[in-house]
């Protein structure tokens, strides 16, 4: 997962717990590139404001725009309810009240030379005399009645703002969208495989999957070669495009069972050609090149576990394998995230003590799908299911899929219930 992304992941995360304020000053000060998103240039963590006697104000932050207006930055809970009535709410409910107070005793302390004065010693910042005041609080969830906010923080002299943690992650995701528009959405392929793939396994140059039935022209293979990963594209022409990564030595995922979350995918854009490749939700591999002619509906049927003869060897587990015929947006990804973590938090525990049930290939063992020439009765000449966006194929272990030697595996009943859906679904014709 790249930088951006994780850090839409973490505050969505966030949000979703019942954590205190605390947390939430920790998270902004972990993660200072959310500010430059916020557009703010600079910030100052916890400014003491001293009053003398060996008093002092505290604001969560100071920040600095980028005209060199300094304003404060204070943090509240995301549970934090502002109007008083719940059906006219015609004032502020008296624990933001004294929000709005503490915000005052802010702007007051630089209305004084002698506190900017004091500011300037002890940060070498200057602060000009108005200091206005923003508080992040609650989220949008159509409790809070914009206008009538708006009304009374004017009321109060409109020297403070209010911005929800809503607006923030929205802020994050549009500089994500910024960012990502040129690989979302493009014809091709994204897949994803929660797996295990032992350090030192017994076949040490494995096909994981291959896409295409034409060994020469139109292919999609990704190999795990000594410890690197190796994805090999052959164009419309029979030129062949090689990317290899090396498979990262650390990973996010601190289970007990060494999961490993394998995502690859590869997109043909008007103007060029995107590839990528994530492991444990890091992006190991984001490559735009010049466009590469693939037809990406003949990359709708594959192997796994084998090349697509089904002659080569393997030696990994699945457990739950997603394939679309295109590429996923970030939102997607961090939604298939969910899924995955939702499911399999029992595994993807560091003190799971059992360990998932699986579908292991090792030696000439295969999976193909239906109209792939390995699958009986399936032929070249196969029509596949139209599923414009959605999924192309689904393969839940637990849920009893067939490899080629005819063993399915048993339902699994440590799994969690499934409320995130994964982005699109099978359409049946």
């Amino acid at each position: 997962m790249d930088g951006l992304t994780a850090l839409f992941a973490s505050l969505d995360a966030l949000l979703r717990e019942a954590v205190e304020e605390d947390d939430f000053q920790a998270w902004f000060e972990s993660n200072p590139a959310v500010f430059e998103i916020l557009g703010f240039k600079r910030s100052i963590i916890k400014p003491r404001l001293m009053l003398g006697d060996g008093k002092y104000l505290e604001p969560d932050f100071l920040v600095q725009d980028h005209v060199g207006v300094w304003s404060v930055f204070e943090l509240k809970r995301p549970d934090t309810i502002i109007l008083k009535n719940p059906d006219r709410r015609t004032d502020f409910r008296a624990e933001f009240s004294t929000y709005i107070q503490q915000c005052r005793e802010y702007a007051n302390f630089f209305v004084q030379s002698t506190g900017r004065r004091q500011i300037q010693n002890d940060y070498s910042i200057d602060v000009q005399m108005y200091v206005p005041s923003i508080i992040v609080a609650c989220v949008d969830d159509g409790e809070t009645d914009r206008d009538t906010l708006r009304e009374l923080l004017v009321d109060r002299g409109n020297k403070v703002t209010v911005q929800t943690y809503t607006e923030i992650l929205d802020s994050i995701g549009r500089e994500i969208d910024r960012h990502t528009a040129d690989r979302a959405n493009l014809p091709g392929i994204a897949v994803s495989l929660l797996g295990m793939f032992p350090a030192k396994p017994s076949v040490t140059d494995q096909v994981i999957l291959d896409y295409g039935i034409d060994e020469f022209r139109n292919r999609l293979t990704i190999r795990l070669a000594d410890g690197t990963f190796v994805i090999v594209l052959v164009d419309s022409e029979g030129k062949a495009h090689r990317s290899e990564i090396r498979r990262p030595m650390v990973v996010e995922f601190a289970n007990a069972n060494e999961l490993t979350l394998l995502e690859v995918e590869f997109g043909v854009g008007a103007e060029g050609s995107y590839l990528g490749l994530f492991v444990n939700r890091r992006c190991l591999l984001a490559k735009f090149t010049e466009r590469i002619h693939v037809n990406p509906g003949t990359l709708s049927e594959s192997v796994l576990g084998s090349d697509m003869h089904g002659r080569t060897p393997a030696h990994f587990a699945i457990i739950e394998l997603v394939t679309y015929a295109r590429t996923l947006s970030w939102r997607e990804r961090l939604q298939l995230h969910a899924h995955f973590q939702e499911v399999y938090a029992y595994y993807l525990s560091p003190l799971a003590i059992h360990s998932p049930i699986t579908l292991l290939f090792s030696g000439n063992k295969f999976m193909a799908t239906p109209a792939h020439p390995l699958t009986p009765g399936g032929t070249s000449a196969s029509k596949p299911k139209v599923n414009p966006g959605g999924l192309t194929s689904w393969y839940v272990v637990s849920g009893g899929v067939t490899p080629s030697d005819g063993s399915p595996a048993p339902v699994d009943p440590r799994l969690g219930a499934q409320t995130t859906p994964v982005p699109g679904q099978l359409i049946e014709q």
